[in-house]
């Protein structure tokens, strides 16, 4: 389960504008340019008491057995959309490595888990039975 707030703000732009001013010492042959944000998206943040969250972990304890971790992510993910639109939303899913790199993959136990946790959180936040 992950949230972090945005960051694209006055401090990121400060950031970003002294790590720039650093690239010729880096690479000579680079001259950096003024930095231009050509877009942004807002950031996702989800209180753990949201009956979307509180559902999530009672399914993943149901599951696994054990207390999930909440982590914030370094990404943005349309979740955020989602949660902006008044849909509860939160981000959840299988382990795995290389996202959006040549060689991508999720770990296949973790995706059954991952599964079986989103059905039980699914059935409890909709009021199905079991």
């Amino acid at each position: 389960m992950s949230a972090r707030p945005p960051v694209v703000d006055a401090g990121f732009v400060a950031d970003a504008l002294e790590a720039m001013v650093r690239i010729p010492s880096v690479n000579p042959a680079l001259v950096p340019g003024a930095p231009e944000i050509a877009g942004a998206r807002p950031g996702l943040e989800v209180d753990r008491g949201a009956e979307v969250v509180r559902a999530l972990h009672r399914a993943y304890v149901a599951v696994v057995g054990a207390e999930p971790a909440y982590t914030g992510a370094p990404y943005w993910c349309d979740a955020a959309l989602l949660a902006a639109a008044g849909v509860p939303a939160v981000v959840f899913g299988p382990g795995g490595a290389g996202a959006h790199a040549q060689v991508e993959y999720v770990d296949l136990p973790s995706t059954v888990t991952c599964a079986r946790v989103l059905a039980g959180a699914i059935g409890e936040f909709c009021g199905l039975a079991a």
